[in-house]
């Protein structure tokens, strides 16, 4: 009967203090976190800061790509008091620029110019998130590692182009015409095939520091600093001669984006429960 009583009372304890450990903040085991990230393409620019690139606005005129932003939603289950598996998807919105010299029969120039294209990518990313052994997560101060894929696709909208003629045979280096690409003449039916070319896939290691802070018992204000390694696997493709621009010229902007993206500020909420 007594071996039975400290059995008993063994086990409610070892429960007790199991329990305890797989518990967080405020007894959270879970939470869910949505982020907005900012980052500034400094690097990118800097790395194409050559005239070779066609860094103009929707105007056609000289402009840097300054900031780019995107969202991420993380759900996080805790192993333990300090340590939390989690998994995020996400999506970005960022810029591309193309080269002014695109090897292309179909826009009959030799100098392109163009405004900067729209590229929108989705993410997946399992994670592990972790903090000291005292921690109550998902407070305070943690590290996060992951490793992840994203799917990058050229936006189907409205871009300026102008064309140019350095031939000689046109030293006022006019353009030879202007055109939205949302108007209905051949080369816009000819710009870019939206429709049928594979999304680019990216994979990505993240390693980010993050802080909460309370707001309610259930409720935290998070922030901080993703630092991400991009990788990308080459694809070679034929070039398609019905489309002016082609996969590979769109490949390798956003692979030559998305390698110089490197730090990306966080700011967000955080429902722990």
């Amino acid at each position: 009967m007594k071996k039975s009583t400290l059995f008993i009372l063994f086990f409610i304890l070892y429960s007790s203090f199991y329990s305890q450990d797989k518990e967080g903040f405020y007894g959270a085991k879970q939470f869910a976190s949505f982020e907005s990230l900012v980052f500034s393409p400094l690097l990118y620019n800097y790395t194409n800061k050559s005239n070779k690139y066609s860094k103009n606005d929707k105007n056609l005129k000289h402009s840097n790509d300054l900031l780019n932003f995107g969202f991420r939603f993380t759900y996080g289950y805790l192993t333990k008091r300090n340590i939390a598996i989690c998994m995020e998807t996400g999506i970005d919105f960022s810029n591309i620029y193309l080269s002014n010299y695109i090897n292309n029969a179909n826009f009959k120039c030799d100098k392109l110019i163009i405004s900067r294209l729209n590229i929108q990518s989705f993410s997946f990313m399992p994670k592990i998130e972790f903090s000291t052994s005292k921690s109550l997560l998902p407070l305070g101060f943690s590290h996060q590692v992951g490793l992840g894929v994203s799917f990058t696709k050229l936006i189907d909208k409205n871009y300026s182009l102008n064309t140019y003629d350095i031939t000689g045979f046109d030293s006022s280096n006019e353009p030879i015409y202007t055109l939205n690409t949302t108007s209905t003449d051949q080369l816009k039916n000819n710009f870019y095939d939206f429709k049928n070319t594979s999304l680019f896939k990216t994979y990505t290691f993240l390693y980010a520091l993050n802080m909460r802070t309370p707001l309610t018992k259930k409720m935290l204000f998070n922030y901080g600093f993703r630092y991400t390694l991009n990788y990308f696997l080459s694809e070679s493709n034929g070039p398609n001669s019905l489309y002016s621009l082609q996969k590979n010229d769109i490949q390798n902007s956003v692979n030559n984006q998305k390698f110089h993206n490197v730090i990306t500020l966080t700011i967000g909420l955080t429902y722990a429960f």
